[in-house]
């Protein structure tokens, strides 16, 4: 059947939807690549004869029965090119949840299923997101992958840990964060403190 192979990497994707990334199949792809370009030759010799055809008579008649064939592998080029594309896409906006997941260093055994390619992309991709978060932090980092999920309530409760002085809150209030205080703060200020270890959440 035309274009199976490209056909089975769209059904890789689908099988590999909520799992780990799979390993980047170069070898499907060099295939898929192959029936492209033999498809695209023989569809240049049957357009060359067809254009032959027009100045010769004698084998006018069997112009026609061409068309179909060439616009049969046309499609099939295509859907090849389509599948190819959907692929790399796919890959590309995995590639792209795992920074926001996982962070700017990925395990081993995803990077063993990355192409040179996909590791280059991912390089930069983090390299650009790093940056945009260094721009908007007023004169230190935001990190945007921190808190991917928002707060339900507006407010958190919590517990200092330590003894850490006065505090300036998102808002611009300053309290006084000494061992054992219990204070009411914005549940962004309460994951930044949880985070740094200076209190811990009242549940």
């Amino acid at each position: 059947m035309l274009a199976s192979k490209a056909h089975e990497l769209i059904k890789e994707l689908d099988r590999s939807r909520d799992t780990v990334l799979p390993p980047y199949n170069i070898e499907t792809i060099r295939l898929c690549q192959l029936e492209a370009n033999e498809l695209f030759r023989q569809n240049y010799e049957d357009v060359q004869t067809v254009v032959q055809t027009n100045t010769d008579t004698s084998s006018a008649t069997s112009a026609p029965t061409l068309m179909p064939t060439i616009s049969i592998r046309h499609a099939a080029i295509q859907r090849i090119k389509r599948c190819l594309l959907a692929y790399v896409y796919h890959r590309m906006n995995k590639i792209k949840s795992l920074r926001w997941s996982i962070g700017p260093v990925l395990p081993e055994h995803m990077r063993n299923n990355l192409s040179i390619d996909e590791l280059e992309f991912f390089s930069n991709y983090n390299q650009t997101l790093s940056s945009y978060m260094r721009s908007i932090g007023n004169n230190h980092s935001l990190d945007l992958t921190s808190f991917m999920i928002p707060p339900k309530k507006l407010f958190a409760h919590i517990k200092c840990i330590q003894d850490y002085g006065p505090y300036e809150t998102s808002d611009g209030t300053i309290i006084q964060l000494t061992f054992n205080s219990e204070h009411y703060v914005l549940t962004s200020d309460a994951e930044h403190l949880i985070q740094r270890k200076i209190a811990e959440h009242i549940v």
